[in-house]
């Protein structure tokens, strides 16, 4: 959403988030939109913004004679079946010193694929206005952003637009009619992003650019993927990401004549999304340079060419009926109650086509004819779902003393078995509330300018969660299929999985209590929370193993159980002292997640069993060897009576060595332990703090996470992974004094360093999984407002300017690393988080103005 058009954002995670949607059971984000007035003037809004982007801890890479060092070094370090290999150094004096004197000019791939900065610019214009009968709020944006490939070939456009128009049609009648939409694009090469940052960031700096220097003729290096020709579109393909989305919602509110506070109101919503996508893979040539004839051998890379089309859909609509009605009885008894009829219809499509092409066309009519036109759904995309529900909350309080709140939702959903009870859920809640300083005892005790209010709130409730694939309770069939004759009949289908007619939904209990407290005259605020929320009955599939003759899967039943609980603290100041006005809020909160439940197979043994077992066990967990040190000296690798593979032959000084968490005398996957979290915080925090005097605004957001760890992959954990290069960091490496000693000699003197030397193991357990708490200055803006007295004369009312930089600083022990930078998480697949290989986070820098007419 455009900031521009929010009015205002909370955030509800107990059982009163129900009454806001089906789909609320993980909590509600109440983003509340901009609506317009009734005074009868009209503002006119323009708003700019002008921003630089550089990146946060980006990779750097080693020159040439560093990687030549290097590789020699990793060279000498052989250690093959009990005997050193005494490996002569791949690179001789002669092979270095070219690079060294300039003679030869290394390639810095970083620098030729990346731009120092990439701009961003977004401009919006809004209006809102309004009389005794209308108001209305139009809200148009524009962002564009670059990317920072030095091809330019990577960038981002968006244009939206909301309409907020509220209307008093007749006494008692009302409409509202809100419409949003957006329209983007995103284009890119061909070549996937995180490929790109791969090959820039590992690729050797002795590689040429182009075979022989000569522009004409890019060369061939490693995988074919030459970093300064896959991030031009022209050369490799294009990939555009279209997205247009239209929301629009029709309320009509009716007060009910002769019942005070009684009224009807109706809604329809419309939510439509489109996503037309369109890949251009084209072949281009590498060529190898052979000086003995002065020749070029070219290499066709992405061959054939070819044109890819997807195209997504989605279409939901809600509609709902309520009765409404809220009054006051003997002037101390407020009662609301409401009562709501709510369906709701989503449906999905998509398709996609590609065809190989022999002309340089965008169009998929320009492909080869024989067989090469391919079309294919995602069924992942393809759904056709409706709920349908029923809601009923009953709020009272008297004089604001005691709070109670009643609410329930009767859930119906076509996802499971139609005509059963299994395809309703009746989820009840309950919130009591007791506000102690409109106690009378309590004033006597406590004077209100100290503590000027204390609120008890709890709440239980539970809450339907349909996140299970549609129609499981129906067996699958893959068509078509090859033929086979059963009995007399020809049968070209095959059962895919069978289906559970049992299945219902998974519950999600939840438990919250609080306190709010305002202390000091409204000066100290601020809210503790402590939550639970219990899921039961979520879908699983279990480890059994049917007889082939079935031909079928297992079916999914609701089996499986977790628990998230955690605790949140707000805290926050607002004061004056003289023309300096003050705001400083903070926050700080811990979650943690476990399995109550889980199907899973058993493994081989106990030890297995109680390793991969994650019943009663938290969420996110670590697994490796202990950390104890490094060598220093072959004295103590031959004291050392721990083996660690291998009867210790090949370790040498600066190889890390792990604690025999088992005592058995080795060290191997049995001494792995639970060691640290994953990339999920335990904790985080933040604080925003604002000051103001005579026009002039600082404001400054800092935002942080404890107990949060990363590990990292390939290049990113060690030198000249894959014969590739480094990243300089791995210079602060243990290497031998003389560059030509032998490594296995006791005598040979080391000089040592943060990492191991070249060719040793890499780190594991809690030397490679690190801690990456942090604080960052998020946000830092300064800003100024012009007197109102100084405009009259040009027709503006206000008019600010500002400056401010997002992610300035960042405090943290990570050694190398941005914090935030995503790395892969336990026990997943390299392509969760692509090795490190990640788009880094970004700083920036504004100029930006808000002008009111």
């Amino acid at each position: 959403m455009d900031p521009n058009e929010i009015e205002s954002v909370s955030v509800l995670k107990d059982a009163a988030a129900s009454i806001y949607g089906i789909r609320a059971a993980g909590g509600v984000i109440l983003v509340t939109t901009k609506k317009g007035n009734k005074s009868g003037k009209v503002d006119i809004n323009y708003s700019f913004n002008q921003s630089f982007q550089t990146f946060l801890g980006m990779p750097e890479g080693v020159g040439a004679v560093d990687y030549m060092l290097m590789t020699n070094e990793k060279n000498k370090h052989n250690f093959d079946a009990n005997f050193i290999s005494n490996q002569p150094p791949k690179f001789s004096y002669n092979d270095i010193k070219p690079w060294l004197d300039g003679t030869y000019k290394e390639t810095n791939w970083i620098d030729l694929a990346f731009k120092d900065t990439a701009p961003q610019l977004m401009h919006n214009l809004n209006v809102n206005g309004g009389s005794d009968k209308i108001s209305y709020f139009f809200n148009l944006g524009y962002q564009k952003q670059d990317g920072v490939f030095k091809s330019g070939d990577l960038n981002y456009d968006k244009y939206n637009f909301r309409s907020n128009v509220t209307v008093d049609i007749t006494k008692g009648l009302k409409a509202q009619v809100l419409a949003s939409g957006m329209m983007d694009e995103k284009n890119q090469p061909y070549t996937d992003l995180w490929t790109i940052y791969k090959y820039a960031w590992n690729q050797i700096p002795t590689k040429q650019v182009f075979a022989n220097d000569n522009p004409l003729y890019p060369s061939v290096i490693d995988d074919n993927m030459n970093p300064a020709i896959i991030t031009e579109a022209d050369k490799v393909g294009l990939k555009t990401f279209k997205q247009k989305n239209f929301v629009g919602q029709l309320n009509l509110q009716y007060d009910i004549p002769g019942i005070k506070g009684l009224n009807a109101k109706a809604l329809y919503n419309v939510d439509y999304n489109v996503s037309d996508n369109n890949e251009i893979r084209r072949e281009y040539t590498l060529y190898t340079y052979k000086a003995d004839t002065d020749t070029y051998l070219p290499s066709k890379v992405q061959s054939p060419s070819r044109v890819r089309r997807s195209y997504y859909t989605r279409f939901n609509t809600l509609s709902s009926l309520s009765l409404n009605y809220a009054n006051t009885f003997f002037n101390d008894h407020n009662i609301a109650a409401t009562l709501v009829y709510e369906q709701s219809h989503q449906t999905g499509d998509n398709f996609y086509a590609q065809r190989d092409t022999e002309i340089p066309v965008d169009y998929l009519f320009g492909g080869l004819p024989n067989g090469q036109m391919q079309g294919g759904m995602d069924i992942n995309g393809l759904n056709d779902i409706a709920f349908q529900s029923i809601i009923g909350r009953l709020n009272y309080d008297y004089k604001g003393k005691y709070l109670a709140e009643f609410i329930f939702r009767r859930d119906g959903s076509n996802k499971y078995q139609p005509g059963t009870s299994d395809q309703f859920g009746f989820f009840p809640g309950v919130s009591v509330g007791w506000v102690v300083t409109k106690e009378n005892f309590f004033r006597n005790l406590i004077p209100e300018n100290i503590l000027g209010s204390l609120k008890f709130r709890a709440s239980y409730g539970k809450q339907g969660d349909e996140r299970g694939r549609a129609f499981n309770y129906l067996s699958g069939f893959n068509y078509p299929v090859n033929s086979y004759i059963f009995g007399s009949s020809a049968v070209n289908g095959s059962s895919q999985r069978l289906g559970n007619p049992g299945l219902s939904w998974a519950v999600n209990t939840k438990k919250n209590i609080a306190v709010d407290f305002s202390f000091l005259g409204g000066k100290l605020d601020g809210t503790f929370e402590v939550f639970r929320s219990d899921r039961t009955g979520l879908e699983a599939t279990p480890a059994v193993a049917l007889p082939g003759t079935v031909g079928a899967d297992v079916p999914q039943i609701n089996i499986n159980s977790d628990r998230v609980q955690g605790m949140d603290l707000i805290l926050s100041h607002r004061s004056t002292i003289g023309n300096v006005g003050l705001n400083i809020s903070g926050n700080i909160g811990t979650t943690r997640a476990q399995w109550l439940n889980i199907l899973q197979g058993r493994a081989g043994n106990e030890r297995e069993n109680w390793k991969n077992g994650q019943v009663n066990r938290y969420q996110n967990i670590w697994w490796g060897p202990e950390y104890a040190g490094q060598f220093t000296n072959y004295q103590q690798i031959y004291n050392y009576a721990v083996n660690m593979g291998g009867g210790n032959n090949g370790v040498i000084p600066g190889d890390y060595y792990y604690q025999d968490w088992n005592e058995d005398g080795e060290i191997n996957d049995k001494d792995d332990h639970p060691i640290a979290t994953n990339d999920i915080p335990l904790v985080n925090y933040g604080m925003s703090i604002g000051v103001a005097y005579k026009g002039f605004d600082v404001n400054v957001l800092l935002q942080g996470a404890a107990g949060v760890y990363v590990q990292y992959d390939e290049l990113f954990a060690e030198p000249l992974a894959f014969e590739r290069s480094s990243l300089t960091r791995f210079l602060d490496s243990w290497h031998t004094v003389d560059p030509n000693a032998n490594i296995y000699d006791p005598n040979t003197q080391w000089t040592p360093g943060f990492y191991p030397a070249m060719g040793s193991p890499r780190a594991k357990g809690t030397k490679a999984v690190q801690n990456a708490s942090y604080l960052r200055v998020k946000t830092l803006e300064l800003g100024y407002t012009i007197p109102a007295i100084a405009l009259q004369k040009i027709g503006v009312k206000k008019l600010r300017v500002y400056v401010n930089s997002y992610n300035l600083a960042t405090f943290t022990g990570l050694k190398n690393y941005d914090p935030e930078h995503q790395g892969p998480k336990p026990g997943e697949d390299f392509g969760v988080a692509l090795g490190g290989y990640t788009y880094p986070m970004n700083r920036t820098f504004n100029l930006g103005a808000n002008i009111t007419f």
